[in-house]
């Protein structure tokens, strides 16, 4: 017994030996929400709303290229849909038709979207910018009061977070943004589910991730997720290396002895993976619906299997753009992707973390985040990406590296509230004068550094100009003196509201130059102009495509300028112009907001498809008006915009038979000679003795002509000598001749060719489109009467080379009016005004009947052929035909007398045929073939074919048939009900659960017996 007592005294004097030697720690109380919190979460939405009262109280919208052309039409395709209380599975007014739901930048599923659906498009995406900008701010805030900081240190990295340059600079990112807004309720949410072992949090935070998910920016879910971890690594070294807070449950500063490091730190990894995995996995399940069909999708797409280095590295931040990065602009902005400026204020602020508040565990983890960032960001730049690129997975998926500047804002706020945080813990008369004196020389003597680093750097680096250079020095010098005197001179709160209000105002003038801050009035997205309203009149089935550059200037521009100046700073005004300019050329992808369907389309994701991109290609190949030279593989290459990079409309049977019925052209390679106009866009090229003949019928007689030609591969051809003949018949029976001599009338194209050849250059050229060093060449003959035109015959006679006539016009010089000539009898123009519309004759109808098989096994060669295919013909794997179809035999002048079809209902989720086959043959619908769709000839379910590479086919026998296309994805299916699985169990993680554990811990009532 009194052994027992000693040895129970000689414990306890042990604990107190070990309390007294221990040194003593600080311990904040943990963090209880109160009233002050909902007043600063209030005014960070007045912040909000004070940032962009223009968009909140006017009818003004955005009017960023992307935004414009890319989300405006996605969102008013979507919204239409819902509104019907349909959902929007397939865009036909894309390409030949492409998945919508399955494009995952859609949005389709993401919930508060759906709340948005009575607004237009634009409106909602308005109202949808501001609140995940305040929902950034709010959960940005609460996380750092989670952490321990002070209510004003949340609040400023809840500004820094918002109101920095990331979130300005992807205004025209709509799901960029709606996704990142999510990244600090999921650190929250998965910090409270690590801190409370908590299935109710773990459960949350999945539904936070099914959010981001749904949002539709892959890549910024993949960087939140990388941020996530990193707070787990975070957690998880606190726990191993510190003791818990037995009233708080966070981690104590109290360090554990070493041996139990090992033991501790794998436990406690162990935990938060398996937590993290959690999250990933509910996240993945409540999103299901919409990942299959994306993950399908992405098998299918130009990505499938990852980008290749130089794709993935696209994009890069370089070096020389660090500064401007983090810095606020001003006036000149950089590209926004290389955009994520936290302010002076702010980065003196990350300084003083790092200074004052080392002993603060969130410094170090804010601050490899701030640097992971900029690493990361530089791509190519950096001697590690390509490392990662090959070994991690997720590098080769995504390209802009230059986004993960998006750690660096995070960091960058995070740091800014920790250092507010630990400038508020310096009290004067704890701070000793020789502290003082070595924070100020030490502090001039690293911006000194600094200084001296960027002089020596100045030529390396890319600078602003000098108002933004000397407001950044004034600004720099303010922080400073901040920094410094401000613990000295000025009470706490006093430092904290002069930091406050000096980081709101810079970042206030730092978003200035961005489009977030410049909207337009609404009509920009209202207006109708000529050029689009020649194809919203025309209500058949047709595709349209635009080779137009918004570059050219509109007639009435000065009219229009002086109109809107008595309303919009000139800013605006050029905005507003752009924007109706888009609409006339019809850009990717407005046609889906206008639904008209458009042979192009701008995607920048999983679109377009591998079959796609090819036919793209094929498109491009066909439209090189100098040489058929084909894109690379590259998914950025394939994915390129076609107006971007063809050299003229390509041939006419061919555009028809991807039922294009219209042409788009500016007229910016079109050229004025001598007060004559030359329409440069449609050309037709001789080979060495061929001919060519254009019929005329006009009115009134004319009494010139004006011929715009070049030769290629005819270098060689010596100086003077007559390359073709041009014999122009008239009504009087006359026929007067004209010859083409290289040199005087024509040349050959390419200026560096032509100055090694044997031959000089006219003196009148003319630039080809897209074709820089390249010109045609314009000649001009006086008739000496008026005449009136019958035809024009053109003989070529080189002996070498292709001979083009690129334009030709026929003058009356009496009245100073000239007419240009068709030279394609296919192509008709039916509008010239700021932009041309051709009527492409040669159209073919959507679907139509074939007998004649043309064997090709593999889709390159089906593509291959299409251009070649004669009516009633259909490209098709031999071992995908019906042999009964298969049994006439091919005809070298196959027609489409086999029979006859009419298409009775286009939807874009369903399609309805009336076939009458005269004999077997095939159903060709020229849409693009797709896993989901389905067929029913006459209520029987039938396979769905192949078809010329990328379209649908189905066999027909003889007779009367009524064929129905169907999009019914399986994809769609599974998901949902993963997703209704996953939303049972989340549902009773967080719901029922609770329920269930309050009943338990209930006490029980006391009976007495």
């Amino acid at each position: 017994m009194v052994s027992t007592e000693l040895e129970a005294l000689r414990q306890r004097l042990l604990l107190d030996l070990t309390a007294v030697n221990r040194p003593k720690q600080r311990t904040a109380a943990p963090w209880q929400w109160g009233r002050k919190d909902a007043v600063l979460l209030l005014l960070l939405g007045a912040l909000v709303i004070g940032f962009h009262i223009p968009l909140a109280f006017s009818n003004t919208i955005v009017t960023d290229y992307d935004l414009y052309v890319y989300f405006y039409p996605y969102w008013e395709y979507r919204t239409e849909a819902l509104r019907a209380a349909q959902l929007p599975l397939w865009n036909p007014f894309m390409y030949t038709g492409v998945p919508f739901l399955a494009n995952i930048q859609t949005g389709v599923f993401y919930p508060l979207n759906a709340l948005l659906v009575f607004l237009e498009a634009p409106r909602a995406v308005t109202f949808s910018y501001l609140f995940h900008l305040w929902l950034a701010a709010a959960g940005m805030y609460l996380l750092l009061r989670q952490l321990g900081m002070g209510a004003a240190s949340g609040l400023m990295g809840a500004i820094v977070l918002a109101f920095g340059g990331f979130f300005a600079a992807q205004a025209g990112h709509i799901n960029q943004v709606q996704t990142a807004a999510w990244l600090p309720f999921l650190a929250l949410t998965y910090s409270s589910a690590y801190r409370h072992a908590s299935l109710v949090w773990a459960g949350l935070a999945g539904i936070i991730l099914a959010l981001q998910i749904t949002a539709g920016h892959p890549q910024e879910t993949f960087l939140s997720l990388c941020i996530v971890a990193m707070f787990a690594c975070y957690l998880t070294v606190l726990s191993a290396f510190h003791a818990e807070h037995a009233s708080s449950g966070w981690p104590h500063h109290q360090l554990q002895p070493a041996r139990r490091m090992p033991l501790r730190l794998l436990g406690w990894s162990g935990y938060a993976g398996a937590l993290l995995g959690i999250v990933v996995a509910l996240g993945a399940g409540l999103s299901a619906v919409q990942l299959l069909p994306s993950l399908e999708l992405s098998e299918l797409s130009l990505r499938a299997g990852g980008l290749d280095y130089a794709d993935a590295t696209s994009f890069s931040l370089p070096p020389s753009e660090i500064m401007r990065a983090l810095l606020p602009p001003f006036t000149d902005p950089p590209f926004s992707e290389y955009t994520a400026f936290i302010g002076v204020f702010a980065l003196g602020l990350t300084w003083a973390a790092i200074r004052y508040g080392s002993r603060q565990p969130a410094t170090a983890f804010f601050a490899v985040v701030f640097v992971t960032g900029l690493f990361l960001a530089l791509g190519r730049f950096n001697p590690l990406y390509e490392t990662l690129y090959q070994h991690v997975p997720g590098f080769d998926l995504f390209r802009v590296p230059a986004r993960w500047l998006f750690l660096s804002t995070f960091g960058a706020a995070g740091l800014a509230a920790v250092g507010l945080d630990s400038l508020s813990a310096l009290y004067a008369q704890t701070r000793q004068a020789r502290q003082i004196a070595r924070d100020v020389i030490g502090t001039l003597g690293l911006a000194g550094l600094l200084v001296a680093g960027l002089i020596a750097l100045k030529h390396y680096l890319v600078l602003p100009g000098y108002p933004t250079l000397f407001w950044w020095e004034v600004s720099a010098a303010a922080t400073l003196l901040l920094i410094l005197a401000g613990p000295l001179v000025l009470p706490r709160a006093l430092l904290a509201s002069a930091f406050l209000l000096l980081v709101t105002a810079e970042l206030w003038f730092g978003r200035a130059p961005f489009p977030i801050s410049h909207p337009v009035p609404s009509q920009a997205y209202s207006a109708v102009p000529p050029g689009l309203a020649q194809e919203l009149q025309d209500k058949g089935l047709f595709r349209t495509l635009s080779i137009a550059n918004p570059a050219y200037e509109p007639g009435d521009l000065t009219e229009t300028r002086t109109l809107l100046s008595t309303h919009l700073p000139p800013r605006e005004i050029e905005a507003f112009i752009e924007s109706i300019k888009y609409n006339e050329i019809l850009a990717p992808n407005t046609g889906t907001r206008f639904g008209v369907a458009s042979l192009d389309g701008y995607d920048g994701g999983m679109l377009p498809t591998k079959e796609l991109g090819e036919l793209k290609n094929l498109v491009l190949s066909e439209g090189k008006t100098s040489e058929r030279v084909k894109l690379s593989d590259s998914a950025l290459d394939l994915a390129a915009i076609l107006r971007d990079h063809l050299q003229g409309i390509p041939p006419s049977d061919f555009l028809g038979q991807l039922n294009v019925k219209y042409i788009i052209a500016d007229r910016l390679a079109d050229t004025w000679a001598n007060g004559v106009y030359l329409d440069l866009d449609v050309m037709r090229h001789l080979n060495p003795a061929e001919h060519m003949t254009l019929p005329l019928s006009l009115g009134n007689g004319v009494n010139g002509l004006s011929f715009a030609t070049f030769l290629e591969g005819g270098a060689d051809i010596p100086q003077g000598m007559v390359v073709a003949t041009v014999t122009l018949d008239a009504a009087d029976g006359k026929r007067r001749t004209f010859p083409l001599r290289v040199g005087i009338e024509t040349a050959e194209s390419r200026e560096s060719a032509r100055a090694a050849g044997r031959h000089e250059k006219p003196a009148t050229a003319a630039s080809r489109r897209k074709l820089d060093g390249y010109n045609a060449y314009i000649a001009r003959w006086d008739l000496g009467e008026a005449v009136f035109p019958r035809s024009i015959h053109i003989d070529a006679q080189q002996q070498l080379g292709r001979f083009t006539i690129a334009g030709i016009s026929l003058i009356d010089t009496r009245t100073g009016s000239s007419q240009t000539v068709d030279l394609n009898p296919s192509l008709r123009r039916v509008l010239t005004g700021d932009v041309k519309v051709y009527q492409n004759l040669a159209v073919r109808d959507r679907a139509y009947f074939a007998t004649d098989v043309v064997p090709r096994e593999s889709v390159d060669d089906q593509l291959a052929a299409l251009p070649s295919l004669k009516s009633g013909q259909v490209a098709m794997a031999p071992s995908e035909a019906t042999p009964t179809v298969e049994s006439p035999s091919r005809k070298s002048d196959s027609s489409s007398d086999g029979g006859s079809v009419r298409i009775t209902r286009y939807a874009p989720e369903e399609v309805v045929v009336e076939v009458s086959a005269l004999q077997p043959g095939y159903l060709v619908l020229m849409d693009t073939y797709y896993p989901g769709w389905r067929a029913w000839r006459d209520q029987n379910e039938i396979g769905v074919l192949r078809a010329n590479g990328v379209f649908r086919a189905v066999a027909v026998p003889q007779g009367t048939h009524t064929i129905a296309f169907r999009y019914e994805p399986a994809s769609l299916q599974k998901g949902g009900l993963v997703s209704l699985v996953s939303a049972s169990v989340v549902g009773g993680m967080v719901i029922v659960w609770p329920v269930v554990s309050w009943f338990r811990r209930r006490p029980k009532p006391h009976v007495e017996r």
